[in-house]
């Protein structure tokens, strides 16, 4: 939840430069070059493609992680249950 706090927090300022920042400039990328375009599109392009870009870095590390706690709760499970068993062996 906090994370998607800041998220959102930096979306609106990021949106807040980028209205106040409207003038034309001249965009270069590898080969291509863009003339007279928006500072505020320029801007939103970048932050919305840094997002994108996080979020596919982020996402691989997250489905490892939810596997292995889903991987370790059930061997957690099944020691609980032999352990129960030889609990019970042990009081008869």
């Amino acid at each position: 939840m906090f994370i998607l706090i800041v998220m959102f927090v930096a979306a609106i300022f990021a949106v807040v430069i980028a209205i106040q920042n409207a003038v034309p400039v001249s965009v270069t990328f590898l080969f291509w070059k863009f003339e007279n375009v928006s500072l505020a599109l320029a801007l939103l392009v970048s932050f919305a493609m840094g997002l994108i870009i996080s979020i596919f870095i982020i996402i691989p590390a997250s489905i490892k992680k939810k596997l292995m706690i889903s991987s370790q709760q059930k061997i957690i499970k099944d020691l609980e249950k032999d352990l129960q068993k030889k609990e019970q062996a042990s009081k008869q």
